[in-house]
């Protein structure tokens, strides 16, 4: 692997140290972060994929509660159309 990393150009070894740090545990992350040979800008490829992450994760938030409240939008309207004790009371009395 050293040899690989050694032969590579710096355009393909930034996107090798980033998935490779991206899948990595913690501790195995650290010394590949502080490899001699990847590039700077891996850090910045970290920070941009963590602010999509957070962006994704709000928006699958954002989607869970508007289905929620989608749910819960018939769960009430079918309540409200339901007779209630008094509609059936009436009913039954003039059934009578």
């Amino acid at each position: 692997m050293p040899e690989l990393i050694a032969a590579m150009d710096e355009e393909a070894l930034a996107p090798l140290f980033f998935a490779l740090e991206r899948v990595a545990t913690a501790p195995n992350r650290r010394p590949t972060a502080k490899h001699p040979l990847r590039p700077e800008i891996v850090d910045e490829m970290h920070l941009e994929a963590d602010e999509e992450d957070r962006a994704a994760e709000k928006a699958a938030e954002a989607e869970g509660a508007a289905d929620a409240k989608g749910t819960e939008k018939p769960a009430r309207q079918v309540g409200a159309t339901t007779a209630t004790p008094e509609a059936e009371a009436t009913g039954s009395s003039a059934e009578q």
